[in-house]
């Protein structure tokens, strides 16, 4: 056999070869030396699409159980919501985020008793738990238990001072609870002064409280004189203390807040508790952002 010591010397076999079987079709060029080469080189490997990977958060059933319950409780299937909460409890009987989601369900059913207890408990684990503190404090807002809805969103607060949502609860149930010198300083952190004084009157008129409530527009609107919203709320407050002689009056459920930058806030409207002085809970210790509040 012959021994072709060069590339070259190869080529030229191979062409002559393959001149002589007739398989040249495609011209001489086709058998260069660089195009033998070529075929020698390693082929490109071609891949095929990657795996899938299941997300993370889909492989943790106790979290799909609980976004499940979740939802069910959003679309209004108490039912199965309380079911699935049953199921994780059932697992795991200090599962904290299980605790206030079925103390949620059972407010919604009317088990107020029940409800409570399993608020109570998801603080008592965990007590540092922004979530369960304000889960606890709006349970006795719904309630209208202001001082002690204060006390749990001051503990939201203290444990995130920079939650905006749990901040402007607390300022919202002091308000309600009386203590409006101590409510100003949180609204105060959420916007400028004279919407924190406007947003004060608002729950004051809507608790019927307009001596209050035209005291804190005046001031509201010697901070920002451009403010609309505060003069058309001035204007519906002596209105009404001269036509009912300063009876209590509740605004409709639909009036809102509306902060300078075009923001709807919802304030809630409430009636004073029955037996309760007008001005609050006033013998009730504050909860002041100096005192009790970090940062």
């Amino acid at each position: 056999m012959p021994n072709f010591r060069t590339i070259p010397q190869l080529a030229g076999a191979c062409l002559i070869a393959a001149a002589a079987s007739g398989c040249v079709t495609g011209g001489l060029s086709s058998l260069a030396p660089s195009n033998m080469m070529a075929a020698f080189r390693p082929k490109p490997k071609i891949e095929g699409p990657a795996p899938l990977e299941v997300p993370d958060e889909l492989k943790n059933e106790r979290d799909l159980t609980l976004k499940y319950a979740r939802w069910m409780v959003e679309i209004g299937n108490l039912q199965e919501a309380s079911k699935k909460y049953d199921e994780l409890l059932n697992r795991n009987p200090n599962d904290v985020d299980a605790l206030i989601g079925h103390a949620r369900v059972d407010d919604l059913t009317g088990r107020t008793q029940h409800a409570e207890a399993g608020y109570r408990k998801a603080v008592e684990l965990a007590s540092s738990s922004i979530a369960a503190q304000t889960a606890m404090g709006q349970f006795y807002a719904g309630q209208k238990r202001w001082a002690e809805a204060s006390e749990a969103f001051n503990k939201a607060v203290l444990a995130d001072p920079g939650d905006r949502a749990a901040r402007g609860r607390l300022a919202e149930s002091l308000v309600h609870r009386g203590d409006v010198e101590g409510a100003l300083p949180h609204y105060m952190r959420l916007c400028d002064e004279a919407e924190a004084y406007y947003r004060v009157a608002v729950i004051l008129r809507a608790e019927g409280r307009l001596n209050e409530a035209e005291a804190q527009l005046k001031i509201a609107l010697a901070k920002r004189p451009q403010m609309p919203e505060a003069k058309h709320l001035l204007a519906e407050v002596s209105r009404a203390r001269t036509t009912r002689g300063n009876a209590p009056g509740v605004l409709p459920a639909s009036h809102t807040s509306q902060s300078s930058a075009g923001r709807v806030d919802p304030i809630p409207v409430v009636t004073p508790q029955d037996g309760a002085p007008r001005g609050g809970i006033l013998g009730q210790p504050s909860f002041r952002a100096g005192h009790s509040i970090a940062g």
